[in-house]
């Protein structure tokens, strides 16, 4: 199994799996089952209840103070450390979100899209993530299940004009998660 915080982070793997396969590259191994289970914070219950009867690795965003409770999990030896994979690992930052594998100019065509705005990257303030630049441009927060449907519902023409480093980015992710398969 593949534990991921939330139904985006399915929408954004299953799709641009099946993108990298189509342009035969190395997408998710089928063998895979991706588990969204609702939450950063619903991650370690969950592998503490089934991580020792299943395999299981760990798909989350990288936040450092998150971690906390997995890295005990892993400590206790439910999980295997190479198990737990962050983001930022594959964009080698410490700060980063499933939506940070995409380019920032991607991710708002899909942002625009799901939410009827023209926002674009020079409107944008700093930050480390693009979920922390759209939410302080906007001032509040928001559903991130309706981009990745945006997504859903585009995908053929999303792919067709992928960004190069998306596309790469998405692949070594990939890598990292078919690594951990056991046997």
């Amino acid at each position: 199994k593949l534990v991921v915080e939330g139904p985006a982070d399915y929408i954004y793997l299953t799709s641009a799996s099946r993108h990298l396969s189509e342009l035969k590259r190395k997408g998710l191994d089928p063998k895979w089952r991706i588990v969204p289970v609702g939450g950063i914070d619903k991650i370690p219950t969950f592998v503490a209840l089934l991580g020792t009867h299943l395999d299981v690795t760990v798909l989350v965003d990288s936040r450092g103070s998150q971690h906390q409770k997995l890295s005990h999990l892993i400590s206790q030896g439910i999980l295997q450390q190479q198990r737990l994979i962050s983001v930022g690992q594959v964009l080698e930052v410490s700060s980063a979100d499933i939506e940070d594998m995409f380019t920032v100019h991607e991710y708002l065509k899909l942002y625009n899209a799901a939410f009827s705005q023209s926002v674009s990257v020079s409107k944008l303030p700093p930050g480390s993530t693009i979920l922390q630049r759209l939410e302080q441009h906007q001032g509040s927060k928001f559903d991130h299940l309706l981009p990745a449907l945006s997504l859903l519902s585009s995908q053929s023409d999303f792919w067709k004009t992928a960004d190069a480093s998306t596309v790469d980015h998405f692949e070594r992710l990939f890598g990292l998660i078919n690594a951990t398969l056991p046997g």
